[in-house]
């Protein structure tokens, strides 16, 4: 309840934000990222300025804004992105809550450690920036379950599992290959 209307107003707000707002709520790197998923949807491959080649961004965000960008230009890709960005925290956030209530069997501490990550200011300043980190708490959350099911079910199919979600997680982020 809480979350889903925080995460409702929080869409609002993207949505109605003079682009100087968003602007200021958004640090340099994220900028980086649209102008290398602008030059990825026009055809001009992973740069910055449009010829040189980068490989300065973590995959699966780039990934996920250069397929908006494919679909939305200006203003209207910056807030399709920070909306993407929350949606895909949503996600990240019920999924932590789910592997969270399966560990411990307690439905009322899943959804309490849920509604508080999700309502933090500091988590939402996190979520709300343009970078990667929302594809970060998916993609953990992606690995924790994964290794949850593993652990219940140590099958070779929960086994792959595991490692397909900390190639995601690597995407998301490259330096969690240090962690995995």
């Amino acid at each position: 309840g809480v979350a889903a209307l925080r995460l409702a107003m929080e869409i609002g707000d993207v949505v109605r934000a003079p682009l100087s707002d968003l602007v200021a709520r958004t640090p340099d790197d994220s900028w980086y990222y649209l102008s290398v998923a602008r030059n990825v949807a026009a055809g001009r491959g992973a740069s910055f300025d449009g010829h040189e080649p980068t490989n300065g961004f973590h995959p699966l965000w780039q990934l996920v804004e250069a397929a908006l960008a494919e679909v939305w230009t200006g203003t209207a890709l910056v807030r399709g992105a920070l909306v993407t960005a929350l949606v895909v925290t949503a996600l990240g956030v019920a999924l932590w809550a789910l592997v969270l209530r399966r560990t411990t069997g307690c439905s009322v501490l899943a959804i309490g450690v849920a509604a508080v990550v999700a309502t933090s200011p500091p988590v939402l300043a996190l979520i709300g920036d343009g970078m990667e980190t929302p594809v970060v708490l998916l993609g953990s959350a992606a690995l924790a379950w994964a290794l949850e099911r593993w652990w219940r079910h140590p099958e070779v199919r929960s086994a792959a599992l595991v490692g397909v979600m900390s190639g995601a997680l690597v995407l998301a982020r490259t330096s969690a290959l240090v962690v995995i």
